[in-house]
């Protein structure tokens, strides 16, 4: 349960594929109005595809296996010199951060929800510096602000509910700025990343009790976590209506929505299979050239720029991608295209394990309260999800992020530092120790 819940953004983009591709051959053909053709109905990509998921949920599963949590875990918990201090100056920052954004929107005196205006015109045209930052590195915020929810629980305090204040006051600046779905999933699965140190815990009784007080006895109550979640499965509505109606003003919005639900997400992986089962036209070559040598831009995911090239040409993706927008999809296909088949699953469990040791790597430092450890280890971590979100690779070229994996360390041991001198003073005064006096 730890695993599924801190690695729960992956999992939600590999299931929403197989059900896509599920859907596309067992009701196909049918149209995919982004490749301009008829796909699906001729054979089942299906178990590649399944054995691409089970591949990272085999690495979840050595990485997270209880035996080897039980070792890392032995050590008493002793909370940080600076925990109180941080949490208090986070949530200052948070919610002066949140006051301006909302402040920013309201001076630059546009709002896209009720201007019926596109997200991406809006973040072009108007949007200020605080829109930008929380579009970029609102999975950050998101997943610090679900750390110090979760971690006076942890210590044997009641959550500090106030944290999922500010994610409400994030999700409704996301609806007034006209975002739709995935700005909210995202947000909900970083947030939520942490408490797979209190599910960890848990499942080891080593949880403590939780204090008895009104607002935690309030948000412990299913009634009150029901109303919460259909408050924002009726935003979601709302936004996802307003987009498909009000602003982009479809014809057929059901239609489209089919297209963008059921179809969209892998329609890229079919094409694939399809080129490279069927009919054995595999190009390596072409991938690596077009991937990272020559992409057409090399400030974004090179392997979707490619597979929508050898789905629809190249004058087609190049218009497509000219314009800021591309398709989804991306994995397992990028593995398949470049190593084949025989190598491409290897390679994705390999992938696997490398996550998931990010993925351990936070949940334990959650668990101690390394909270300069949990912030970096989120922002490394975001680049391993780009390959499962977009088959993005080209990320691994870049200096920044092998950068952001040293500072991942530095910041590391740095903590376990702090926290061993915090565990031996602590042992001082429970024990009562007392030093011999140095003999000159």
């Amino acid at each position: 349960m730890p695993a599924m819940i801190a690695s729960s953004f992956i999992i939600f983009v590999l299931i929403f594929r197989i059900i896509s591709i599920t859907y596309i051959d067992f009701f196909g053909p049918v149209y995919a109005a982004q490749l301009y053709r008829h796909i699906g109905g001729i054979g089942s990509p299906m178990p590649f595809l399944a054995l691409s998921v089970l591949t990272f949920l085999l690495a979840l599963s050595i990485i997270f296996r209880p035996k080897k949590l039980q070792q890392v875990l032995a050590l008493p918990l002793v909370s940080p010199p600076y925990a109180m201090l941080g949490s208090k100056i986070f949530f200052l920052f948070l919610s002066i951060f949140t006051f301006l954004l909302y402040a920013d929107m309201v001076w630059i005196g546009h709002i896209p929800f009720v201007e019926k205006m596109e997200r991406y015109d809006y973040a072009r045209l108007y949007a200020g510096s605080l829109h930008h930052i929380i579009i970029d590195y609102g999975f950050l915020l998101a997943g610090m602000l679900g750390t110090f929810f979760i971690y006076p629980r942890l210590t044997g305090r009641g959550y500090h509910y106030r944290y999922i204040a500010i994610l409400s006051f994030f999700f409704c600046y996301f609806a007034l700025s006209g975002h739709r779905f995935s700005a909210f999933y995202s947000h909900v699965c970083f947030f939520g990343l942490p408490y797979a140190a209190a599910c960890m815990l848990k499942e080891r009784r080593e949880l403590p009790p939780l204090p008895h007080s009104r607002t935690q006895r309030i948000m412990g109550r299913k009634s009150t976590w029901l109303i919460i979640v259909l408050a924002v499965f009726a935003m979601l509505c709302l936004v996802i209506f307003n987009s498909m109606v009000r602003v982009r003003g479809y014809d057929d919005p059901v239609g489209m929505l089919v297209q963008r639900i059921l179809i969209q997400p892998g329609e890229l992986w079919w094409v694939t299979w399809d080129r490279l089962f069927q009919y054995w036209n595999w190009t390596p070559d072409l991938a690596w050239e077009l991937m990272f040598k020559n992409p057409f831009d090399t400030t974004r995911n090179s392997t979707i720029q490619y597979l929508m090239i050898k789905a629809i040409g190249y004058e087609r993706a190049t218009a497509v991608l000219a314009l800021g927008s591309q398709y989804a999809g991306g994995y397992p296909e990028v593995l398949f295209e470049l190593f084949g088949v025989f190598a491409a699953l290897p390679i994705a469990f390999l992938f696997g394990l490398i996550t998931a040791l990010v993925l351990r790597a936070i949940v334990l430092a959650v668990c101690r309260g390394y909270f300069g450890t949990v912030f970096m280890g989120i922002y490394v971590y975001y680049g391993f999800t780009l390959l499962y979100i977009g088959g993005m690779l080209n990320f691994l070229l870049v200096m920044t992020f092998w950068l952001k994996i040293a500072l991942f360390a530095v910041v590391y041991w740095v903590e376990l530092t702090l926290c061993k001198q915090q565990r031996r003073r602590v042992a001082k005064r429970m024990f009562n120790y007392q030093p011999r006096a140095v003999q000159g």
